[in-house]
């Protein structure tokens, strides 16, 4: 038996004050300077999911989703004091600002999939794809704050008193044609190709001592890669070590 889930809904985002006051260089050579002359985003959004159970031990379930902008705010060349161009920490930078304009939409996809092997073995596994472009005159041009196709895979060990998880965290690449050039992309962080996809081999585990102690211990990026995530300019950890006492009083 197919389960259907269908969800029709209208959103709205008023500017915050990053949007209407802040000044700061989102780019080398390029400054954004605030316009308070902002209105509200408002969101039409449309969602449908399917699940489905197998023998009451595999589990898959998908969600399909729509979202069209009106009114987004994004950046766009400007000018200040009728210059196109001034001094920002001592680089001469383009002009920018925050505008709304007319519309976008952003669409997508997840996956989800849960089976028990076994009483004590089960394997889950979820993956998420976006997809964002603002409409304008010509072409389609990248909406900002679209991630790259991510997802996670665990295999989860329960016993007694013991628990374990073997997970890998996985993002795909991100191509410089993807990227917003004037929003909070990150362009200037990303390598000449883009942003590489990358993942990381990690494992937790806990042990239950008493009803109010517990022992927890895990160990991220195993393999010790090397990576950085969409729009950051800070590579991620290395190999690290967790280990942490809880107590219940």
């Amino acid at each position: 038996k197919v389960f259907t889930k269908l969800n029709v809904s209208r959103g709205f985002r008023a500017p915050n004050i990053d949007d209407l006051c802040k000044v700061f260089e989102s780019i080398p050579g390029k400054v954004i300077v605030p316009n308070p002359e902002l209105k509200p985003e408002k969101t039409y959004n449309g969602e449908i999911s399917l699940s489905k159970g197998f023998n009451e031990a595999v589990k898959l379930e998908t969600t399909g989703y729509f979202t069209r902008y009106k009114n987004v705010i994004t950046s766009g060349k400007s000018q200040f004091n009728g210059m196109d161009s001034i001094m920002y920490n001592g680089t001469l930078s383009e002009v920018l600002s925050n505008f709304n304009k007319t519309t976008a939409y952003i669409y997508g996809t997840s996956w989800n999939f849960i089976a028990d092997i076994s009483s004590v073995i089960s394997i889950s596994s979820a993956l998420n794809f976006t997809y964002g472009r603002l409409k304008t005159d010509s072409a389609d041009s990248p909406l900002d704050h679209i991630p790259p196709v991510f997802g996670k895979t665990s295999f989860n060990l329960k016993l007694n008193k013991f628990r374990g998880e073997l997970f890998v965290l996985f993002n795909g690449a991100k191509k410089l044609k993807d990227y917003n050039l004037y929003g909070e992309d990150n362009f200037a962080y990303a390598t000449p190709v883009g942003m590489p996809s990358w993942h990381t081999l990690n494992t937790r585990t806990s042990l239950q001592f008493t009803k109010n102690i517990q022992l927890q211990l895990a160990c991220e990026n195993i393999l010790d890669r090397h990576y950085r995530v969409f729009a950051s300019g800070i590579s991620g950890m290395g190999r690290n070590f967790v280990i942490t006492l809880r107590g219940n009083i």
